[in-house]
């Protein structure tokens, strides 16, 4: 996507990724964003490839007990955001609303965040739920 729209602007692109704060063995979005796009990071040309790009990054709360927030708004498109949960690994779960219609992604979770999850989906018109494998209540493995 990064080097999509490097290679077919006309000018220089701001880029601002949302994602979760790390967790013990997990880097935060920004550090991750270093890792790949800073000197000597594995895309470290992707900035300057086509038009100059700007990659910045916004670590996300997930504590389950933080609130939902809006993390973006822009012609017509509102993004929100709730931490969940999944084991050790830190998550977010995301909402887009767009002239009346809604989306919201799970994102990987466990139980302990359903509560967020049925919050941010409330009325949502389509939820893409991320289960690859479905633990039973009570799982801890």
């Amino acid at each position: 996507m990064f080097l999509a729209r490097g290679l077919t602007s006309n000018g220089p692109i701001q880029f601002k990724v949302f994602g979760p704060e790390g967790g013990v063995g997990f880097p935060s979005t920004t550090k991750f964003l270093h890792l790949l796009f800073d000197a000597g990071g594995v895309f470290e040309y992707q900035k300057t490839f086509g038009a100059e790009e700007n990659i910045g990054g916004v670590d996300l709360s997930t504590a389950l007990k933080s609130p939902e927030q809006q993390i973006m708004e822009s012609n017509g498109i509102r993004v929100q955001e709730i931490a969940t949960h999944h084991g050790d690994a830190p998550s977010v779960a995301y909402r887009i609303d767009y002239k009346g219609d809604s989306i919201t992604f799970s994102g990987d979770m466990d139980e302990s965040a359903v509560p967020n999850l049925e919050k941010l989906a409330k009325d949502s018109d389509l939820l893409v739920f991320h289960c690859p494998l479905l633990d039973p209540p009570g799982f801890t493995g």
